[in-house]
């Protein structure tokens, strides 16, 4: 493998294997010690005590680390453009306009647009610029391949925190104002492991309020979530995965034509298309389901997308 130079490695580039660790909520590791220890040790801090926050985003940013090693500066690079970019562009609206009002809606401004262009530049650079290096290009893609471009892998959920980071810029430039000041519940809002491998997407409005106040976790409450993610987690490992395994084969095959008949390429879409189904109404039940566990409720954001009468509501 290529030399990597230190500052391409700290963006999260690599990792010294070369690949990124992917890790699931279905893993044994997730499940049977991650997710208990922290339930349990959250639950045990009192519930008035701001330790819980400290104690889930801290959970959290643990969890980013062992699925994206040190992408993580990547998305700390992410959490404070976007929350230090919204800020600024509200101070500049403020001084180019006196008569703002805060509160007040506005279209978005050029300081916000600026701050959205440099939020989602992470995602594009780790999502095309490694297709841009494998061009025969001369100078670009030798420049690119020279900076260890062809083995940059996408980040663990780096999609999911870059769509979370720009709706809060969108947000606060339409509210006329920062949807928060506090630092620290933007980086829990951001964070919260729950939603970072498929979602959903939640806006800081939705979601913002819950991380402030005091959250009483019912006995209802706790069981609904561990129905809820005990369901997802059936979809996920029971039907995803062994749909998966049939779609595998069949894309294996279609590359010999001796080996592939009609039946087996429909074979192979169907089962492909319901893989694809169920991997994400089964995360997005998982995600759901974890939320209720720390006092959140995430909105629905999987209903029946292939009965879908239109391309809007799919």
């Amino acid at each position: 493998m290529p030399s990597v130079p230190f500052w391409v490695s700290a963006l999260g580039a690599v990792i010294p294997d070369g690949r990124f660790t992917i890790v699931v909520f279905s893993s044994p590791t997730c499940l049977f010690i991650f997710l208990p220890v922290t339930l349990l040790v959250y639950h045990a801090i009192p519930v008035r005590s701001r330790g819980r926050n400290a104690w889930l985003l801290a959970a959290s940013v643990l969890f980013f680390l062992w699925g994206a090693g040190s992408a993580i500066l990547a998305i700390l690079f992410v959490s404070l453009s976007s929350f230090g970019g919204a800020y600024i562009a509200w101070l500049l609206v403020r001084r180019q306009r006196p008569n703002h009002v805060d509160g007040e809606p506005r279209k978005i401004s050029i300081p916000s647009f600026v701050t959205l262009l440099i939020v989602v530049a992470p995602l594009v650079a780790f999502k095309y610029v490694p297709q841009i290096a494998t061009l025969e290009i001369p100078r670009i893609s030798s420049a690119l391949t020279g900076l260890g471009a062809n083995t940059w892998a996408l980040p663990l959920g780096i999609s999911f925190f870059t769509f979370h980071a720009l709706s809060f810029v969108i947000d606060s430039a339409r509210a006329g104002r920062p949807l928060t000041t506090s630092f620290p519940s933007y980086l829990l809002y951001l964070f919260v492991f729950p939603h970072q491998i498929a979602g959903p997407i939640v806006r800081y409005s939705e979601i913002g309020a819950q991380i402030q106040a005091v959250r009483r976790i019912t006995g209802k409450q706790m069981g609904y979530g561990i129905t809820r993610f005990t369901w997802g987690l059936a979809k996920k490992v029971l039907i995803a995965d062994n749909c998966g395994v049939v779609a595998n084969a069949m894309f294996d095959n279609a590359a010999n034509p001796n080996l592939m008949s009609g039946t087996g390429a429909w074979l192979g879409a169907v089962a492909y298309a319901l893989q694809i189904y169920f991997d994400f109404s089964g995360y997005s039940d998982m995600a759901i389901g974890l939320a209720q566990m720390f006092g959140f409720r995430f909105p629905e954001n999987f209903r029946s997308p292939y009965t879908a009468g239109n391309i809007t509501d799919f």
